[in-house]
């Protein structure tokens, strides 16, 4: 009886199979970056239409409460078109979201726009690290769970302080300000959307053959009404520097730029983020070598 060729071997002997790691990563930085990234840019909107900061704050708001929203029912959503499908769909969300926000410029389209961005970061923060994790115990299965853990919570603090800092750049020293920064980030989704497209599925559905639901689809995360609340606190504070850090800039401290804004908010970022550097800098390090491995032989 001829053997059964075994369908993880990798084709080249001696090398291991492309893992997805990186992709995914990749994919998990842009959506988490959409997320701030319209922060250094309200304040043009806020010149252009007169919002009140109150306004901002909603904004803002309005993002956390999707985010929620989706996040309830994101191990349905898994259970039933795999993690690998889920991030696709968190990506396709994203470009959805900034092309109505790069069209639809009057107060509606950022409203609309980012209600679909927090549906996106739902999608994609429910998913990704352990996607991440997945992917990495399926290219080597003693991996450290917890080495993958720290790159993805090191992504998602890391792609909050980019968004900004690039929408700050772009609106600073490119065309159309309120537009351009969108339409980049709609062309680093398509090359997100490729580079997840071939990447592995560590969570397929497995619908059993009576027609039943995957167990997955039957529960949902309940998050505690105080949790909700002060997730949507800490978004709408966020949301209130965002919208009074530029105008603060400049004109109290004379500095009309929209990247220092944007930087400004980098920063904020970044120090949550040094508080774990230190260790993610060795993990990196180490993944780095995979991502030459991955990628470049």
């Amino acid at each position: 009886m001829p053997a059964t060729p075994d369908v993880n071997a990798s084709a080249a002997p001696g090398r291991r199979p492309r893992s997805g790691f990186w992709p995914a990563a990749f994919a998990f930085l842009v959506v988490m970056a959409v997320a701030t990234l319209p922060s250094p840019l309200y304040g043009l909107y806020r010149t252009r239409d007169h919002l009140p900061a109150l306004t901002i704050t909603v904004v803002f708001a309005i993002f956390a409460g999707s985010t929620i929203a989706v996040l309830q029912w994101d191990s349905s959503i898994a259970a039933r078109i795999g993690r690998r499908g889920t991030m696709l769909g968190a990506v396709a969300t994203m470009m959805v979201a900034v092309g109505v926000l790069a069209a639809w410029k009057d107060l509606p389209g950022p409203l609309i726009g980012r209600v679909i961005t927090g549906a996106s970061v739902g999608l994609d923060a429910g998913t990704a690290i352990t996607y991440l994790i997945e992917l990495r115990r399926r290219a080597d299965p003693k991996a450290s769970a917890a080495a993958a853990r720290t790159i993805g919570t090191s992504v998602t603090v890391s792609a909050l302080g980019v968004g900004p800092l690039v929408a700050g750049c772009l609106a600073q020293w490119a065309p159309q300000p309120l537009t351009v920064p969108y339409l980049v980030f709609i062309g680093l989704g398509t090359i997100a959307l490729i580079a997840l497209w071939a990447a592995p599925e560590t969570g397929a559905p497995a619908t059993p053959a009576t027609g039943k639901k995957p167990a997955g689809s039957r529960h949902r995360v309940r998050l505690p009404v105080p949790a909700a609340a002060a997730t949507l606190a800490a978004f709408a504070a966020n949301g209130l520097f965002a919208g009074l850090s530029g105008l603060f800039l400049a004109t109290t401290l004379h500095h009309p730029s929209h990247a220092l804004s944007g930087a400004a908010l980098f920063l904020l970022f970044a120090c949550g983020q040094g508080q774990q550097s230190q260790r993610a800098h060795g993990i990196l390090m180490a993944f780095l070598f995979d991502a030459f491995d991955e990628f470049l032989l």
